[in-house]
């Protein structure tokens, strides 16, 4: 059954990949968003392989004018939008907060936090009914965490921004996921270094994977989940439950 579009950015990799795959499967025609167009080509050959239609766009939302870029191109092939997961997010340094340069800081801030926000005031404006909104954001947006704070703190913006946007753009629903550990190429060093320990630690006995996070922004986006909006569902194995990050 064709559900309408949806769009999903850093499509190509890790969550965004699954995230794709999971809402093409249910029915959705898919709107690919991502920087390289040689992945974006690998995702859409892979995607139509398996018969699920979807459409590539390629935008780097560091640039404040990809979010009209991303949505009107949506429309134009599309008619309507029904769905948008903003998935895409940059975490190009590690260190304490107050030692991050300006040109870090305002990467992750335009990737992470005004990239979301303007691909939701787009959409918001765009032809479509029952529209949906999931952002991705992190557990390390609810905890602090040495290291990637910065990123974390980007993350934390994301989970207000959802209940910001649930409030303003009503009745469209605005919902995020906050993953622990997922198995993906932006986390693999942390996954070699923590995974036996949290296999062993954690209640569920094991980190995540792309599809544990792409099954509960489908549960997001469908009619079961219609009494929801402003939420923020963690998807972390159990991590929280520990009163640490690990």
């Amino acid at each position: 059954m064709e559900r309408g579009a949806a769009i999903i950015t850093g499509a190509t990799r890790g969550i965004g990949r699954a995230i794709a795959r999971r809402l093409g499967a249910d029915g959705y025609t898919i709107v690919a968003v991502a920087r390289r167009e040689e992945e974006l080509t690998a995702l859409v050959d892979e995607l139509r392989g398996d018969g699920i239609v979807v459409h590539p766009v390629v935008a780097n939302l560091r640039d404040a004018q990809a979010a009209a870029t991303v949505v009107d191109e949506a429309v134009a092939r599309c008619g309507s939008v029904r769905v948008l997961v903003n998935n895409a997010a940059a975490s190009p340094v590690v260190g304490p907060v107050a030692s991050m340069t300006p040109e870090a800081m305002d990467l992750i801030w335009s990737v992470n936090v005004r990239a979301p926000a303007l691909l939701a005031g787009r959409f918001a404006q765009a032809p479509g009914s029952e529209k949906v909104i999931v952002n991705i954001a992190s557990i390390g947006g609810l905890e602090p965490e040495p290291g990637i704070g910065l990123y974390n703190v980007s993350k934390a913006a994301l989970v207000h921004l959802t209940r910001q946007l649930a409030v303003e753009l009503a009745p469209i629903r605005v919902n995020a996921v906050s993953p622990g550990l997922v198995r993906t190429s932006m986390s693999e060093v942390l996954v070699e270094l923590l995974e036996d320990r949290l296999r062993r630690e954690l209640p569920t006995g094991r980190i995540g994977e792309p599809e544990d996070v792409a099954g509960a922004v489908a549960f997001l986006v469908s009619d079961d989940a219609r009494w929801i909006t402003g939420s923020n569902l963690v998807v972390d194995g159990g991590t929280l439950t520990l009163g640490r990050l690990a």
